[in-house]
């Protein structure tokens, strides 16, 4: 009589190898495909509201500018920017830097909350009298505190 001899299956050892590349080329193509954004963020508070119905102080700023020419200086105010005097340089009767200072002590007795001067010069004015210029918006008489706030914006 025959023996028979029972043989273990052993169970078979599944190949992932295949699997595992799927998986690495879909990570790769995922990599790829996503796009890398640098989001920057401002960190501000929410402003103040305020009712409409207030009305601003000050419906008619000052917005002083000072145009220093060769043989003038021409003093602009308000937002359309009407001529307000007209000083010649070349007058010999009056010193012009002198009228400057009245002109500037009698806008800052006007506007007294003022501060910023808008002085735009041409290039061929000299140092020293932009220099004279600033000390008088700065300095106009004894006892009135000049603009300190001075905007430059060249011709």
């Amino acid at each position: 009589m025959a023996i028979k001899t029972r043989r273990k299956h052993t169970l078979a050892k599944p190949n992932v190898v295949p699997i595992l590349d799927a998986v690495f080329i879909f990570i790769f193509f995922l990599l790829l495909s996503s796009e890398f954004l640098n989001i920057k963020e401002i960190n501000t508070t929410m402003p103040i509201v305020k009712n409409s119905s207030e009305v601003p102080k000050d419906l008619n700023p000052l917005n002083l500018t000072i145009l220093i020419r060769n043989k003038s200086i021409i003093v602009k105010t308000g937002l359309n920017l009407k001529v307000y005097k007209k000083i010649d340089l070349k007058n010999e009767n009056i010193n012009p830097i002198d009228q400057l200072g009245e002109v500037i002590t009698n806008l800052k007795k006007q506007h007294p909350t003022e501060t910023v001067v808008n002085i735009q010069p041409v290039k061929k004015v000299k140092f020293k009298e932009i220099i004279k210029i600033i000390d008088i918006i700065k300095n106009p008489s004894e006892g009135i505190t000049g603009f300190n706030k001075i905007v430059f914006d060249s011709m």
